[in-house]
């Protein structure tokens, strides 16, 4: 039910548009209708391109920030897939870029991978516990990058107290939880010192941007965002994607699960999160 309110009425591109794409990645003569895999996100809407050499994922990255021209995400992608994580292998264009502007926007390319829906939480231990494999993969590249904005810095410069009041005037239903949230949220050190180099991360690896295979553990989708972060910051958000249940409850076998996977220990604290509730207000 998820996966279909997710997907939404597929839609049928433009066949120019198809040909466009396919001739500008060199994927072939199209073969079928380029149809709409899901609905628009906040990075642009993914789409699903048969021609005569394969099936392929086009996807507008229209609003990726940082802007980026995909180039160090895509050779991360590369390095990962060395090491061992499953994901959809990225296509350069015929003139080696990685994005290429058609028809009013910009695109990428993937070589589409048989897979299951997107995860939802809960999921079980055994997944929690890939999931923190997969990370210490990711943050054993050690690639230096800058350090991503929009988990470091608080675009909304008003206090918690003040923002908490802001959907208490508003009836927001969740006014309540972010009150009783700002005691622990002042306690965040926001304008301290990164604890750690940054390193280059998938920085969104949340339930909806993995899937399960039939022979791979998990299939690593939703790389658009990848950025700097210190490797506890990206491990805290995904202890809070992965084990906190939707009524708010925490999945603590999913928690030692996921830290097992990890493997590493980083001396997580309460400070870990403070990448992760930035994140969350922007």
């Amino acid at each position: 039910k998820t996966e279909v309110a997710r997907h939404g009425p597929a839609e049928i591109a433009d066949p120019g548009v198809a040909q466009q794409i396919a001739a500008r990645f060199s994927l072939g003569e199209v073969t079928g209708e380029m149809r709409s895999a899901a609905c628009p996100d906040e990075v642009g809407r993914r789409w699903l391109l048969t021609t005569g050499r394969g099936r392929w994922t086009a996807q507008t990255v229209d609003d990726v920030y940082p802007v980026t021209d995909g180039e160090d995400n895509a050779r991360f992608q590369q390095a990962a897939a060395r090491a061992g994580v499953t994901l959809p292998r990225p296509v350069r264009s015929t003139a080696g870029a990685v994005t290429e502007q058609i028809a009013g926007h910009r695109w990428r390319v993937y070589a589409w991978l048989r897979s299951g829906p997107p995860l939802t939480a809960p999921v079980s231990a055994t997944v929690t516990r890939a999931v923190g494999a997969v990370l210490a993969t990711l943050h054993g590249l050690r690639t230096p990058a800058p350090l991503c904005p929009w988990s470091s810095t608080r675009l909304d410069t008003r206090s918690w107290t003040e923002l908490a009041e802001l959907a208490a005037a508003g009836g927001a239903g969740w006014a309540p939880l972010l009150a009783a949230a700002v005691p622990t949220l002042d306690g965040l050190t926001f304008d301290s010192p990164v604890p750690a180099d940054p390193v280059l991360c998938h920085n969104n690896l949340n339930p909806g941007n993995v899937r399960a295979a039939a022979h791979d553990p998990l299939v690593v989708t939703g790389w658009e965002h990848a950025a700097g972060l210190p490797p506890a910051w990206e491990l805290a958000a995904a202890l809070v994607s992965w084990t906190v249940h939707p009524g708010g409850e925490v999945n603590e076998p999913g928690v030692r699960a996921l830290l097992d996977g990890y493997g590493a220990r980083l001396g997580l604290t309460l400070d870990s999160f403070r990448g992760t509730a930035t994140a969350t207000q922007n």
